[in-house]
Parts: C-alpha cells; structure tokens; sequence
C-alpha cells in the first residue's frame, strides 16, 4: 500500500501539523468544528485499527513520511518500506536557457520558478518566498528588475500577485510538458517553500531540465537535495535562510546535464519499477 501522505497514519487528516494524537488515539481534531473525545476522528480511527489488524506492507515514498507512519498507533508496527515517487525523463526536456528564456519573452539576469496545484495555499509557503525575494533586495543589493518570478498553477485570491515584490510571469494552469520544460529551463532556481511536502515532485522535474531546487530542510524535499551539492536546503520557515539559498543556487556552478542525470539514476520509472518488483519478490518469500 503506497503512502502519499498521512492518511493511512492517522484517523481522517492528510497531515497531522503539529498534532500528535495519532501516536496513540485520534480525538479532539482540529479540523472539526466539533472536536471531541468521541468526534469523527475518534470514531475512524477505531474503525482504521480494525483494517490496521491485517498485515500490510506500507510503501512511504520519503523518509519523512516514513518517519510518520512509524510513531502512528495504526501502521506503526507494519512493514514500513521507502521507495521513492517515480518520473518519466521523456516528459522533459533540457533546452538550453537563452532559447528557453525568448520562448517566455523574458530576459531578467536571474529566474525563479513557483508552482503548485494551487499557488496561494497557505500549505505552499509562497509568502516565505516574497520575503526571501524582498530580502534579496534589501539586504543583498539586488534590484527588483534583477529578478523575475515565474509562477505556475492554481490561484484563489489573485490580489496575492500585488505581493511580489519583483517582475513575474503567472502561467494559470500548465498541463504541457513542452512548456513547463521552458519554464524550468528557462530558470536558475525552482523553490519549494512549502511547509511540509511528503516527496517534492516540481524540483525532480526541474533538475530533469538543469534547474537549481532551493526549499526547508523539513520533510520529503530532503531526500532529493543535496544540500550545497545539486540544491540548497534551507531552514525551516526561514526567509532569511531561504534568502540566502536563492544567492547561493544564482551563483552555484552545476553542470546541468549532472543534475538530470541524478535525477534518471535515482527516479527514472524502471528504477523505481525494480524497487517494487524486488519488495514483491521478498514479501513472496516470505510468505512461502
């Protein structure tokens, strides 16, 4: 059973927060409006812990998830494996970055990429990166017309776009892999500001095209950067941090094509395909 996030840890949420009663009973919830003792969330877990009796096999797709899904009073004393979310390198292409930058119309020194299903979730952390971007300026001497913002995805409230303290592109909705592979060529940078991400699809698929991923050193980002060596990772809720990782990733020295080659080794399909056949193959064993 692979785990995309906490749910199958925890009685209804997909992230727990700060929240710990998963450890050892789900109750008073705070995303009920009528938490309680015997609330909804109550009612679920004692519900999950009776699917819970069944041996199951756990697939996290980070160590962080892992971590989770090991202090949870559900799964916790489940096989609890890691493998990694997959990606097709065919998808991407590496173009190289002045043709990347005329195909967007945009010609800014340097170039930060943004997106998520919905960029103004506050889960996302986007207005830690308008503070790390106004702290480039002001404490770092860059100049507003230094940089621009390329953002992708959904938005709810675009009175967000008057934020950002430097010239950016908003792209809506981006289904064509064709174009986000000139989004993230085009590119120094992608951020993951996100205050939590169970593995952090956007930076493989930029590092596919020889993008620099900055994010917090806080959850499944940290298995796919190596801090000061193909990204940064910054501390957590930092803007100052997450500042300095930005300068950092402008003036890093990676060669592109290693970066897409970390990325095949590590997350092209038929590796991860082989980590799955395998697990099958012990568990068959096993069982024999």
């Amino acid at each position: 059973w692979t785990m995309h996030d906490m749910w199958e840890a925890t009685a209804i949420c997909h992230h727990a927060y700060e929240c710990t009663n998963y450890q050892s009973e789900c109750h008073h919830c705070l995303f009920l409006s009528l938490p309680g003792k015997h609330d909804l969330s109550n009612k679920v877990f004692h519900k999950k812990q009776r699917l819970a009796a069944y041996p199951i096999h756990y697939v996290a797709v980070s160590n962080w998830l892992a971590d989770r899904a090991k202090q949870s009073a559900l799964i916790g004393k489940q096989p609890i494996h890691i493998i990694p979310n997959s990606i097709s390198p065919s998808q991407f292409s590496m173009i190289n970055r002045t043709d990347a930058r005329a195909m967007l119309s945009v010609k800014e020194r340097y170039i930060v990429a943004f997106g998520a299903a919905r960029i103004d979730d506050d889960i996302k952390g986007l207005s830690y990166l308008l503070d790390a971007l106004r702290i480039l300026i002001s404490e770092h001497g860059y100049k507003t017309n230094d940089i621009r913002l390329l953002l992708f995805g959904g938005i709810k409230d675009e009175s967000k776009l008057n934020e950002i303290p430097v010239e950016y592109t908003y792209f809506g909705y981006v289904n064509d892999h064709s174009r986000m592979s000139q989004i993230y060529s085009a590119a120094n940078v992608v951020v993951s500001s996100s205050l939590y991400e169970t593995f952090g699809q956007t930076l493989i698929e930029a590092q596919l095209c020889g993008c620099i991923p900055v994010a917090f050193n806080n959850s499944g980002q940290s298995d796919i950067i190596h801090h000061k060596e193909d990204g940064y990772l910054a501390d957590y809720l930092s803007a100052n941090s997450l500042a300095d990782g930005l300068e950092w990733a402008f003036n890093a020295k990676i060669e592109p094509r290693d970066q897409k080659k970390g990325v095949v080794r590590r997350y092209a399909e038929s590796v991860v395909a082989a980590q799955y056949i395998h697990l099958y193959q012990d568990i068959s064993k096993k069982n024999i």
